[in-house]
């Protein structure tokens, strides 16, 4: 069964992006009914901080090269499997 939302965090800078999937994951949905995904679009990829979070329902994707920003929408959108979409930006 697909989740009902797909929360889509784009992740281009450090800055901010522990905050950013701490929201996401503090939301009062059962784990069943969201997934969070995370696609990496940084210079030097940030899976660290990805690795931190231990919650099943978040998803890493990094595309092979840096994409501009309306293309790694889609690319991340790509990745969602929720009936519903949300995005998150890493600021």
């Amino acid at each position: 069964m697909n989740p009902k939302f797909s929360i889509v965090i784009t992740v281009t800078r450090e800055k901010y992006v522990h905050f950013a999937l701490k929201s996401a994951i503090e939301q009062s949905f059962s784990l069943e009914s969201f997934e969070i995904i995370f696609s990496d679009n940084s210079e030097k990829g940030l899976k660290n901080i990805f690795n931190k979070f231990k919650a099943k329902n978040i998803k890493y994707h990094r595309p092979k090269k840096y994409l501009p920003v309306h293309h790694h929408w889609d690319f991340a959108f790509s990745k969602a499997k929720g009936d519903w979409v949300l995005l998150l930006c890493d600021d």
